[in-house]
């Protein structure tokens, strides 16, 4: 149900593939368990060499925030190096894709213009 309160500990849920079918994530929030438009919040797992290949979201904004580890960004063919505590903000319609340095942890969310 939307409009409510929303706890959740991350030791108790369990890890699931992406979307993109590779690492694996810990869903904290579903668009369906929100009045906002976010999409999903969640903290990502990605093993070191892991990729998730180019892609685009036309109507969607995704935010980063590492906690763990290193990751290289692509973001419209300029790459960014992301490590522990660093944020990145991936504007809707940008072409992007990510690779794991190291292991690493972090938390994603998207937000999306039109309605859900």
């Amino acid at each position: 149900m939307k409009n409510l309160l929303v706890i959740k500990k991350t030791s108790q849920l369990n890890s699931v593939l992406t979307s993109h079918g590779y690492g694996l994530k810990k869903v904290l929030l579903k668009w369906q368990d929100s009045d906002s438009n976010i999409t999903q919040v969640a903290v990502g797992f990605l093993e070191e060499g892991c990729s998730i290949d180019k892609h685009i979201h036309p109507d969607m904004e995704e935010f980063y925030f590492i906690l763990k580890g290193s990751v290289s960004f692509e973001v419209e063919n300029q790459n960014y190096s992301l490590e522990k505590d660093d944020f990145i903000k991936i504007p809707a319609g940008a072409e992007h894709s990510l690779n794991a340095l190291k292991n690493t942890e972090m938390i994603y969310w998207g937000c999306q213009f039109s309605d859900k």
